[in-house]
């Protein structure tokens, strides 16, 4: 048997200038240990998709703490580890 762990993937923690946030279906933060959607924002964020603004306003969205801010909505789900590394 596999435990649901081994198929856990590390992606460590954000660097310098960028932040990663896991968030529930209101955009709120999710506790460790649950799982969430995984949003970027920061220096290396994109602009939008070039040319796709339907594209852009689907996927990044207002921060919901920092005003003039933005996230990219990755789609993907993770979960915050108590240690503060991301899975």
């Amino acid at each position: 048997t596999t435990d649901d762990h081994d198929a856990d993937v590390p992606l460590g923690r954000a660097i310098a200038n960028n932040e990663v946030l896991l968030l529930d279906e209101h955009l709120n933060p999710v506790p460790d240990g649950i799982p969430g959607e995984l949003y970027l924002a920061g220096a290396g964020l994109a602009r939008g998709y070039l040319g796709d603004a339907r594209k852009t306003a689907a996927a990044f969205l207002p921060h919901p703490e920092v005003p003039g801010v933005r996230l990219y909505r990755t789609g993907d789900r993770g979960i915050r580890r108590t240690d503060g590394s991301l899975v």
